[in-house]
């Protein structure tokens, strides 16, 4: 505790590679001991070394003693610095990102025999990104749609390996399926409406709201809720290949975090349509 007090009070005199000493040597003693780790994240991004500052984080959630109610504040700081840092390496990596999924299209193109087309557009929906493979629509070429509304490049980078690995694991076990974007059938709306109308005519009544507003809300959250289940399988079948990649480390970790955001929030609070209005050009959250 003193060698990690004596680290803080190196921080407040500007002294970080000082700092970085003294929370070592708290951690050789002590390698449980989470302060310890986030003081020296605090120290490494003051010098602007983002992975080492990334890699001490890592090691607190790892290998740290987390139990104390009183490190609550403490953790919160970590997970969102863990969310900066890994961020602003994503994006120093873009380049890197790029050729995974320049790469992974010209492999599609290879085993195919038919070439891919990136396209950013605005992607309706749900879904940040979208596929249609050449067997599915009949064309002379793959198409992959990115929204273009995500906030970094490493994000749609790491889409577009998604929808390449999507169509190569079709193509290699000769499972050619429909593509993925399936609309949210009429019959689907039906039920939802005839199960929930008194309710919402109810709710609406209570709170003064429009109740068509109150079914269109209801309607957009039960798409939501289909269109993610129908996919969350293959999608972590994906990621998991996508995972060994080390150039796509950080970029999977923002997409999965934006997209993560948007899974919990209603359509209004879509993390995709928020980057729209308020861009940033280190961080993706």
């Amino acid at each position: 505790m003193a060698r990690n007090s004596l680290g803080g009070l190196l921080l407040e005199q500007d002294q970080p590679e000082e700092a970085i000493a003294a929370f070592d040597a708290a951690l050789a003693l002590d390698p449980s001991f989470a302060n310890a780790w986030y003081g020296r994240s605090v120290a490494e991004i003051a010098l602007q070394r983002w992975s080492a500052a990334r890699d001490s984080l890592q090691q607190m959630f790892a290998i740290a003693n987390l139990a104390d109610r009183r490190q609550e504040t403490m953790l919160k700081e970590a997970r969102d610095s863990f969310s900066r840092v890994t961020n602003i390496i994503g994006n120093d990596r873009a380049a890197e990102s790029f050729a995974v999924a320049s790469d992974l299209a010209s492999r599609l193109g290879e085993v195919t025999g038919q070439s891919v087309t990136v396209r950013e557009t605005k992607v309706e929906g749900f879904l940040p990104s979208r596929s249609f493979a050449a067997w599915f629509t009949a064309k002379d070429h793959h198409l992959v749609e990115i929204d273009k509304r995500l906030p970094a490049e490493m994000v749609k980078h790491h889409l577009a390996c998604r929808e390449c690995i999507r169509m190569l694991i079709a193509a290699e076990t000769g499972s050619k399926q429909e593509s993925r974007d399936i609309g949210f059938p009429a019959s689907c709306r039906s039920t939802i409406l005839n199960a929930l109308d008194a309710d919402i005519r109810r709710i609406a009544a209570r709170k003064s709201y429009d109740p068509a507003k109150l079914f269109e809300v209801t309607l957009g959250l039960a798409e939501s809720a289909v269109i993610q289940t129908r996919h969350v399988i293959q999608d972590i079948v994906i990621e998991r290949h996508l995972m060994e990649i080390d150039a796509l480390r950080e970029a999977q970790f923002c997409t999965l975090l934006l997209q993560a955001h948007a899974a919990v929030g209603p359509p209004s609070n879509h993390p995709i349509a928020k980057s729209s209005r308020q861009r940033s050009t280190r961080y993706v959250t």
